[in-house]
């Protein structure tokens, strides 16, 4: 009776077991249907936006290194003011996407 039992325990197991695998390769079909699927219209607004960002991000870093490029400076002083004020503008830049604390700020 008892082998009867974990039998039965042992075939609603595998049953579950397959169903379960069904289920993720189901998953897995959707997933790369819409992977190539084409970017709909709020994909398309998401990836424009971040595009303008990133203009807007480099045209005032530009700006400022523009300004603030210690080569540009006859005084010695202001020069090295402006060199670490352009440091620490290199330093933001590349850490813009993680934004972590910038040494000796």
């Amino acid at each position: 009776m008892e082998e009867l039992l974990h039998e039965g325990l042992r075939q609603a197991h595998q049953k579950a077991q397959a169903a379960v695998a069904a289920e993720a390769e189901v998953e897995e079909v959707r997933q790369a249907r819409r992977a190539a699927r084409k970017p709909g219209k709020r994909e398309r607004k998401a990836e424009r936006t971040q595009q303008d960002a990133q203009a807007i991000l480099r045209d005032v870093y530009r700006k400022l290194a523009s300004a603030l490029h210690p080569d540009r400076e006859q005084d010695a002083r202001e020069r090295e003011r402006k060199s670490a004020l352009m440091s620490e503008v290199n330093c933001r830049r590349t850490r813009s996407s993680a934004p972590l604390p910038c040494p000796g700020i």
